[in-house]
């Protein structure tokens, strides 16, 4: 049991640092894209249970029997997003993230991180693997008071969508 929890211990401090990491390069004027990519992949080789609980509470959690999506706010900025997706059985196919304006004006992403397509408030992700976990960190612009979620995709060739019944008080 004291191997155990030395390696857990670890596993906390990596995920801490890694953390303090991602939400610099993300906040910062000069985006170090090679950073924030090693550090993304880092994330997505860890447990997804250890991210949620070092990354602290949500903002918006969805979960289902296919999907679980969290969102969370990257430091204290408003504007840098950092959302989580982990995929159960079935992959999802033609995935993509929207973000939408659920109150106020129009909300805009402005930018993306690992770079990705986007466009009219959709991060295009492509295939979603099976048992896989995904981060994509989202820089947005607007002066939308309350803004929602949603996961679009194809699974087992079937359209499927998944909408936090919750939204991101901005």
């Amino acid at each position: 049991a004291p191997l155990a929890a030395d390696i857990q211990e670890h596993e906390r401090r990596r995920l801490r640092s890694l953390r303090q990491r991602l939400s610099a390069a993300l906040m910062s004027e000069d985006i170090d894209q090679v950073e924030i990519e090693h550090s993304l992949k880092q994330l997505r080789e860890s447990p997804w249970k250890a991210v949620v609980e070092d990354w602290g509470e949500p903002v918006i959690r969805h979960l289902t029997e296919k999907v679980e999506i969290c969102v969370w706010r990257v430091s204290d900025s408003k504007s840098d997003l950092l959302i989580g997706i982990r995929v159960e059985k079935f992959p999802w196919e033609l995935a993509a993230i929207g973000v939408h304006a659920a109150e106020g004006s129009a909300i805009d992403i402005k930018s993306v991180s690992p770079s990705r397509l986007y466009q009219d408030g959709e991060v295009f992700l492509d295939t979603l693997s099976a048992g896989s976990k995904t981060f994509v960190g989202i820089e947005l612009d607007g002066s939308s008071t309350t803004i929602g979620f949603h996961l679009s995709g194809l699974v087992d060739g079937a359209p499927l969508a998944a909408i936090p019944n919750k939204s991101l008080e901005w």
